[in-house]
């Protein structure tokens, strides 16, 4: 019966030239809509720029058993390759008709109960962070048992149990021979203790949801001199302490009661292993009420003005030392701290909610002195040790004096993130061979120079940070107003994403010419330096780096 119906289904041919003129008109409609965006594209010459040729080492398969003469060939496809992703990137990062459709559409799913790519709605207005729901439901792997990680020495892939255990262990023995203890603090995601928001059932709120593998995970650690700090416990004293509530609604971190328990517990935990001698310095907490928006809310690209899910109240405790002055961070501590965005929420202005009053603030005060810390958002997984590895490996000692080092990371990272090793050797930096330029402190440069390189630039709404910084290689450079520059490159961080939206920085491409103002990157690091962020690589990893502060193309 169905198939006669749609057998005997007719469609005028009046209604059949109105549809498909319409669908024709609406394609076109998108087109010319977006055709603005597509100016921004550089020629095909001027987007791989950079491309390096094809040799017969690197080059396909295909092209190693051709002859010489097919590499041109192969060089030239590459350029019409790369053309066509810099074509799709602009028109996906700058779209008109998704900037005009987007919050409408993203209204509607909200509305019917749906997310976004990396957000999952829960119960009364509950939002959680997808990477965290992989983490907690993917397949246990084989190598996380117990003894799996001396099985290798060097793992195949950096993510996954085992390539997390390598890298602790790793540096874990690199701060063992200088004396220095490690300690693991994993931050479980909010699904962990707030399944009962996602369907969980109502018997799992009482307990801390793990992976079948961390218990495992956990003893290879411990069997390797590792210590770990579970905060679980903490948590659930939180939770119960503050209305059954742990984590922020809308936020993918914990809230101020959760932190400041979590510090504190682990405070005790290092004083009463003798792992550090607890200071006389006496810190006070001021009180204050702090209104925001969650990150996992803007990642959903609501209508502005949406009060699907309105802003969030609550209060922290700004941390104060003698007279009332900021309770900072200081090198000289024995208790280096390592830690991502659940170390900087509350602490790191741009966050939104508020500062000096995140975990470093409220450990140190627990502890009885400042802590000395890395912190950065994002890729808890090689980020911090990244930086420290880097301080390291251009003579600046910032392992000097520590005691203990205590390594805060999402858990989700154990498997959602990257586990590089790095050498934590303390080494004499080469000397510079005069190429790269370094501002120095509290002054300027204008210069004039060429893109060579431009470091990634994630998508807005696949990350929950607001701001990105990304990094430049600037080759070329000449003095603007007849200043002698010791150099003819430079190696620059700028912000690239601010308000979850790119800057013009972003929109920069390899050959374009620009007008720069260049600072020292220690004049900005006090307030950019924990955003999340690109890193040079290679041979850019020891090069001095400068601050863009801004710029104009040149024409």
């Amino acid at each position: 019966m169905a198939m006669e119906e749609i057998g005997r289904t007719e469609i005028r041919k009046t209604h059949a030239v109105i549809f498909v003129g319409l669908f024709i008109a609406f394609l076109y409609g998108v087109f010319l809509w977006d055709l603005p965006v597509l100016r921004g594209v550089p020629s095909i010459a001027g987007a791989t720029a950079a491309a390096p040729p094809v040799s017969p080492s690197s080059a396909t398969p295909m092209a190693s058993i051709l002859p010489q003469w097919s590499n041109p060939l192969f060089n030239e496809n590459r350029k019409i390759l790369n053309w066509i992703k810099a074509t799709e990137r602009q028109v996906d990062e700058h779209s008109p008709f998704v900037r005009a459709v987007q919050p409408a559409v993203q209204s509607v799913l909200a509305a019917c109960g749906e997310g976004g790519t990396e957000v999952l709605t829960g119960k009364d207005g509950w939002l959680f962070y997808r990477p965290s729901f992989r983490f907690l439901t993917r397949r246990a792997e084989r190598s996380a048992r117990p003894g799996a990680v001396a099985a290798r020495s060097e793992p195949s892939e950096a993510a996954g149990y085992h390539a997390s255990l390598a890298a602790v262990t790793h540096f874990a023995q690199a701060l063992r021979e200088r004396g220095i203890s490690l300690v693991l603090v994993p931050a479980w995601p909010k699904l962990s203790v707030h399944p009962e928001f996602l369907g969980g059932p109502a018997y799992r709120q009482f307990e801390v949801l793990k992976p079948a593998e961390f218990s495992a995970w956990r003893e290879a650690l411990e069997q390797a001199g590792v210590v770990v700090f579970d905060p679980a416990h903490s948590l659930m004293d939180a939770k119960t302490a503050h209305g059954g509530m742990a984590y922020l609604k809308t936020d993918s971190h914990w809230n101020p009661v959760a932190m400041q328990t979590c510090a504190a517990d682990l405070a005790r935990f290092l004083t009463n292993r003798g792992l550090v001698r607890p200071g006389t310095a006496k810190a006070t907490r001021v009180p204050r009420a702090i209104t925001n928006e969650g990150d996992l809310a803007r990642m959903l690209k609501l209508p502005s003005g949406s009060r699907q899910y309105p802003p969030e109240q609550v209060e922290i405790s700004e941390v104060r030392g003698d007279k009332g002055i900021r309770w900072l961070c200081n090198r000289e501590s024995p208790v280096l701290l390592l830690g991502d965005s659940f170390c900087n929420i509350f602490s790191l202005a741009s966050m939104g909610w508020g500062q000096d009053a995140g975990f470093a603030e409220h450990l140190g005060a627990e502890l009885g002195m400042p802590v000395d810390a890395i912190l950065r958002n994002g890729d808890g997984a090689s980020a911090t040790r990244s930086l420290l590895a880097r301080e390291l490996a251009t003579g600046k000692d910032r392992l000097a004096g520590k005691r203990v080092v205590v390594w805060e990371f999402a858990a989700s990272q154990l498997t959602e993130g990257r586990w590089l090793s790095y050498p934590y050797e303390l080494v004499k930096p080469p000397a510079s061979d005069g190429q790269f330029v370094e501002v120095a402190d509290e002054d300027s440069e204008q210069v004039s120079a060429t893109v060579a390189e431009i470091g990634a630039v994630p998508h807005p709404s696949a990350t929950v940070y607001k701001e990105f910084v990304g990094y430049l290689v600037l080759e070329d450079l000449k003095p603007v107003l007849g200043h002698a520059l010791t150099g003819h490159k430079a190696v620059v961080y700028g912000l690239v994403m601010k308000d979850h939206q790119w800057t013009a920085l972003a929109n920069l491409r390899p050959g374009q010419h620009i007008r720069a103002n260049l600072r020292s990157w220690t004049s900005a690091e006090d307030e950019f330096a924990r955003h999340h962020r690109c890193e040079p690589t290679g041979g850019l990893i020891t090069q001095p780096v400068n601050w863009l502060a801004e710029f104009a193309v040149e024409d």
